[in-house]
């Protein structure tokens, strides 16, 4: 076996190693092909991505449950980037904070990129207080945080690791 050959089956083998992050749905169909993601926190499970449907026809079937999901970023802490909001579909909307405050993603520039989450699932009361706060983290003026007067009822996680392409 020549050196040619030798370089040539190692980059083989490099590139093959590193194509092993096509996430696919419970059906196993490829729904993001394999590319340049950028890790945070802990590596992913193979574990299949759950559709949003499926999340939002029954949303206390996964109650306090581990799941993955896959979706659009909406925005992130300006801040610290400790947390993302996350559109799973042109109208249903994921806020998510990562465990412990163990990692941070960007706090700029990511927005409109596919994210993929993985952590445990709520559905959750967030309070006026976190609201506002939350809108202050991510740049909303003082007029808009004012405007929050109710609290809300979300779909939260609190993650233990995300892909962003």
């Amino acid at each position: 076996m020549n050196l040619n050959n030798i370089l040539l089956f190692f980059c083989f083998l490099f590139f093959a190693c590193n194509n092993n992050s096509n996430v696919k749905d419970d059906k196993g169909n490829v729904i993001l092909r394999s590319g340049k993601f950028n890790y945070y926190g802990d590596k992913l499970t193979p574990s299949p991505v759950l559709h949003y449907n499926d999340l939002v026809t029954n949303p206390l079937n996964y109650q306090n449950k581990e799941v993955k999901l896959i979706g659009d970023i909406k925005s992130t802490c300006a801040k610290k980037g400790c947390w993302v909001r996350v559109f799973l579909s042109d109208t249903i909307e994921l806020f998510v904070m990562f465990k412990d405050y163990s990692f941070f993603v960007p706090k700029s520039g990511v927005e409109g990129k596919k994210i993929v989450v993985e952590g445990i699932f709520s559905v959750d009361t967030t309070s006026v207080q976190s609201l506002r706060h939350f809108a202050e983290d991510g740049g909303a003026s003082y007029e808009e945080i004012q405007k929050i007067k109710y609290p809300k009822i979300e779909y939260t996680m609190e993650a233990h690791g995300v892909m962003i392409k």
